[in-house]
C-alpha cells in the first residue's frame, strides 16, 4: 500500500512538470563532444599535478572546455565560489595581457603550469611553459598579518608567494610565535590526491608555515586536517583563497579529509531507518507466521 502511494502521489507530481513531450530517444539527444588540440594533447602528457590557464578559447572564465581536459583556472559556471570570484575579477584575470605581464605571481601561486594561448608562428604549439609554478604546497619564509579580508586581497598585487603569505588578524594566534627558517632539504610536496582526501608529506629541521595550492573552504564545514594520524588544528585562510597550516620539524604525512558532517549524519539516520524497516517487516511476518499456525489448532479445538 506504501508503495503503491509513493507512485502514485510521484506520478502525479511529476506529470507536471514533464508532459509527454518532453521525452526523446536516445538517438535525439543532442551530445557535444569536446576533442582536445594538439596544445591539449602535450600538455596532457605531463602526469604531475598541476593547473591550467586558458586563453586560446577566449576569456578562461568564460569557457568549459579546459576543465574537459585539464584541472584548469577559470571553466563557466552559474555558481561559483565567492572567494575565487573576488580574487578573479580584483584581477582582472580574464584580460591576458593584464595576467599574464603583471599578475605571474598569482598563477604561481595557484599553480598554473601551462598557459595556453592562440598558436601564432611565434609560438606553433599553442601554449608556455611556467616554471615559476609553485607546486601543491610549499614553505615560506614569512607571514604577513592584515587587518581585514579587503587588506588581504590588496597584499597580493605584490606578494612573492614563494617567500611570504598573508593571513588575516584573526589568524594572528594561529601563526604567533612562527619563526620559520628554511634549512637545506626542507620539502613538501603532494604525495596522493582525490577530490575529498589529499595527502602530503613534509620534511624539515624546524617548524614551518607552509600554503596548499587548493581552495580555502570553511574546516567546520567538512575538513579536519591529520598529521602522522593524529587530529591537528585545520588549516587557516591563506593568500585570499589558498589554505595555510603550521607543520612541525621532522618527517610527517599531512592527510586532509573531507567529511561534512550532515553527510555523516544523514548516512547514520537512513540506515537506522532502513534497519527499522526491515525490523518491522520482518515482525510482520514473523506474527502473520504465527497467526497461520495458531489457526489449524483453534479449528481443531
Amino acid at each position: 500500500a506504501l508503495g503503491i502511494l509513493a507512485v502514485a502521489d510521484l506520478a502525479t507530481v511529476n506529470s507536471d512538470y514533464l508532459t509527454p513531450d518532453s521525452y526523446v530517444s536516445r538517438s535525439g539527444v543532442y551530445h557535444q563532444e569536446l576533442p582536445p588540440t594538439p596544445a591539449d594533447q602535450r600538455i596532457a602528457q605531463d602526469q604531475s599535478y598541476y593547473k591550467v590557464v586558458d586563453y586560446s578559447r577566449g576569456a578562461p572564465s568564460q569557457t568549459a572546455a579546459t576543465s574537459a581536459h585539464h584541472k584548469s583556472m577559470g571553466g563557466y559556471f552559474a555558481a561559483k565560489p565567492l572567494l575565487y570570484q573576488e580574487f578573479w575579477g580584483a584581477y582582472q584575470l580574464d584580460n591576458p595581457n593584464v595576467a599574464l605581464q603583471q599578475h605571474s605571481n598569482l598563477f604561481n601561486m595557484m599553480n598554473v603550469k601551462y598557459i595556453m594561448i592562440p598558436a601564432n608562428e611565434a609560438n606553433p604549439t599553442g601554449f608556455m611553459d611556467n616554471p615559476t609554478a609553485l607546486g601543491a604546497a610549499w614553505f615560506v619564509k614569512n607571514v604577513k598579518v592584515v587587518p581585514n579580508a579587503d587588506e588581504e586581497l590588496a597584499a597580493l598585487d605584490a606578494l612573492n608567494p614563494l617567500d611570504e603569505a598573508v593571513v588575516q588578524e584573526r589568524y594572528a594566534n594561529y601563526v604567533d610565535g612562527l619563526k620559520s627558517t628554511y634549512t637545506q632539504g626542507d620539502r613538501i610536496y603532494l604525495a596522493s590526491y582525490d577530490p575529498d582526501t589529499m595527502v602530503y608529506r613534509s620534511e624539515s629541521g624546524t617548524e614551518q608555515f607552509a600554503v596548499f595550492s587548493e581552495m580555502y573552504y570553511p574546516p567546520e564545514k567538512g575538513w579536519t586536517v591529520y598529521i602522522d594520524g593524529e587530529e591537528v588544528a585545520p588549516f587557516v585562510k591563506t593568500n585570499y583563497l589558498l589554505r595555510g597550516l603550521r607543520v612541525p620539524a621532522g618527517k610527517h604525512e599531512i592527510k586532509m579529509i573531507y567529511a561534512p558532517p550532515s553527510i555523516l549524519q544523514g548516512r547514520l539516520i537512513g540506515s537506522i531507518s532502513s534497519i527499522l524497516i526491515l525490523v518491522m517487516v520482518a515482525a510482520a511476518l514473523f506474527f502473520r507466521y504465527r497467526s497461520s499456525q495458531s489457526e489449524p489448532e483453534e479449528a481443531a479445538a
